[in-house]
């Protein structure tokens, strides 16, 4: 199985609108500020042996992104790193057959599924 490495990066000049969003001190409350001019660019490589970047697979971009550029608990801009253990990345992409589970409490799917 071949491990991708991602990159998806968010961005705007626009200032933003402020929003009401639910709080624990004062409910809704003017907390949040969002934008729907971002630039959304994703990214995708095929991850070399040794963990850098290989082949590029996809390389995409859209201007209709809605993005948070503000609000509480960060006030600036900010920047986020992550990676999935091994274990974790082959069984996100193990096949579910979801009729198989709820054959036998076909009470508990939910719709649509």
């Amino acid at each position: 199985m071949l491990a991708n490495m991602v990159e998806l990066e968010a961005t705007t000049k626009d200032l933003g609108t402020t929003l009401r969003a639910p709080t624990a001190e004062a409910g809704l409350a003017p907390a949040c500020k969002d934008t729907g001019f971002g630039v959304l660019k994703l990214q995708i490589w095929e991850r070399r042996y040794d963990g850098t970047k290989g082949k590029l697979i996809l390389d995409v971009t859209s201007d209709m992104a809605l993005v948070e550029i503000g609000g509480g608990p960060w006030f600036s801009t900010w920047k986020g790193k992550t990676s999935v253990p091994e274990l974790v990345s082959r069984t996100v992409g193990a096949p579910i057959d979801m009729d198989g589970i709820f054959s036998f409490a076909p009470l508990f799917k939910p719709p649509g599924l």
